[in-house]
């Protein structure tokens, strides 16, 4: 039942019920007072008159508060009491008046929550709607009386700013709200984190108007999401020829996805002790129609940005599982395929039952299969990751950690996830045996598989020096253009069987 359906309905029961006690009590109460049939006439007319009187009266108080209810509720946001979408544009028309009126400046941000629908599935929306209340409060915190803050949708907030000096105070002002935001934590649930991402729009030199100021701001915080997690971005000109870039790429994205556009390519890795050839990694390519390739890093975020990643992954896991069985080298010449699992793939048990049926419908043996996921992806939730990866393990298929030591985790975290492999970013291995540092992290990272019993796979391997340094540190298997690089299945076939006569 609507709100407004149970309002009328208050107001008609409030109504019926003071008419029947005034008819049921008041003749009776004047009988007993009044005796004179002419002047108990004239009280009756008289009593009529007042219940008209008291019934408007009653009707005003009543019909006053409910719509008074209405209005703050079609104000505000229900979830958070910010202003909603709609009043807040009215505000911030007020607010643009009032700069001109007064020759100031106004900034407008737009603040996003990353990875918000991750939080939602692997946390549920309860824990989401929380979150997003503490973020309510940290708006309200951090601004004075005069900023004027709302909830536009979903995980997405926008303030309005008058006064602010957009070359000394802007800058810090987003660090801190950042900062803010990033040590939300909840007691239930303390391994569950926020980061933002804001854009920032400056009136009158990016928009004259709400419409054209709201919009800048949102080609900041596009263009801040598309460099990663808790970034900020001031609003440039340039935005909206890239975002007019990105939405060609976008589309034609979506036709490779849906015209098997898109292709897989495998990258060797190599055992350290036997010298054999211990697996390969599985790599999406995609090469457009002009003949143009586009590179991973640019059409990945794209497609997690979209909601389309999931489709991604499961061409890459179908695609590679055809073609390797077709050329017969799965499970055989071929001991184990890795391929790699977007953080937004990664959502508790739906996705062990999407994999446990995926690779059902293509008789796979599950002991083929090693999944990767990046070391960030399980640091943004922590509990919800090893339920969700013990949940594989007990299914048969192999887990390894992709881009480790780029997520922070501890010892102690890492001795509780069931994976049997840590795959070294390749950061780390670049500068080797030159860079002190990177040498020191990677024999650190080699001590402690060692020491939990899981192997190491480092990547980004180019040169004999780095390949000379990870054996003598005993790094498990190695990978990169040292080897072989990424290449075609029938480029495969003909790598393996020369790799394997010589």
């Amino acid at each position: 039942m609507s709100s407004t359906t149970k309002t009328a309905l208050r107001l008609a029961l409030t109504y019926i019920v003071m008419g029947s006690l005034w008819i049921l009590f008041s003749d009776r109460a004047l009988a007993l007072f009044v005796q004179d049939a002419a002047q108990l006439s004239q009280l009756q007319t008289a009593k009529g008159w007042a219940f008209v009187l008291l019934t408007g009266l009653l009707f005003f108080v009543l019909a006053r508060r409910a719509l008074t209810r209405e209005l703050a509720l079609s104000e505000r946001d229900a979830l958070t009491q910010l202003l909603n979408r709609h009043m807040f544009r009215r505000e911030l028309d007020n607010e643009l008046r009032l700069a001109v009126q007064s020759g100031e400046y106004l900034t407008l941000l737009h603040l996003n929550m990353d990875g918000f629908r991750q939080i939602n599935n692997t946390a549920g929306q309860a824990v989401g709607d929380e979150l997003l209340r503490h973020v309510a409060d940290v708006l309200r915190d951090q601004f004075d009386t005069r900023a004027v803050i709302g909830r536009l949708a979903g995980d997405e907030f926008a303030v309005s700013l008058r006064g602010l000096a957009w070359d000394t105070e802007l800058v810090p002002e987003l660090s801190a709200i950042q900062q803010k935001i990033s040590t939300i934590r909840l007691p239930a649930h303390p391994s569950v984190g926020l980061t933002s991402c804001i854009g920032a729009a400056h009136f009158p030199v990016d928009g004259l108007n709400s419409k054209s100021l709201m919009a800048a701001a949102a080609l900041a915080l596009d263009e801040a999401k598309q460099h990663g997690v808790g970034e900020f971005r001031l609003y440039n000109q340039n935005y909206g020829d890239d975002v007019h870039s990105r939405q060609q790429l976008i589309l034609d994205f979506k036709t490779a996805l849906a015209e098997d556009g898109l292709s897989v390519v495998y990258q060797p890795q190599i055992d350290c002790r036997t010298r054999q050839i211990s697996g390969v990694e599985v790599l999406v390519r995609w090469i457009r129609e002009d003949g143009v390739a586009v590179r991973p890093d640019q059409f990945i975020p794209l497609a997690e940005q979209q909601g389309m990643i999931g489709l991604v992954t499961d061409f890459v896991c179908r695609q590679a599982i055809q073609e390797l069985k077709a050329a017969k080298l799965l499970g055989s010449v071929l001991p184990r395929v890795s391929l790699n699992i977007s953080a937004m793939d990664f959502n508790g048990t739906e996705s062990l039952k999407r994999f446990v049926c995926l690779f059902a419908d293509h008789e796979v043996e599950p002991s083929w299969i090693q999944l990767e996921i990046t070391e960030t992806a399980v640091m943004n939730n922590v509990e919800g990751s090893i339920s969700a990866l013990q949940g594989l393990r007990e299914h048969g298929f192999q887990i390894s950690v992709d881009d480790f030591g780029t997520g922070y985790s501890s010892l102690s975290m890492l001795r509780r996830l069931p994976v049997q492999e840590l795959k070294i970013d390749q950061s780390f291995i670049r500068d080797i045996p030159h860079d002190h540092n990177d040498c020191s992290i990677v024999r650190t990272i080699l001590a402690m598989s060692a020491a939990l019993g899981l192997r190491t796979v480092a990547e980004g391997v180019e040169t004999d020096a780095q390949a000379a340094f990870l054996l003598e540190h005993v790094c498990t298997e190695l990978q990169g253009y040292r080897f072989a690089r990424p290449m075609p299945i029938a480029d495969l076939e003909a790598f393996i069987a020369t790799y394997r006569a010589a």
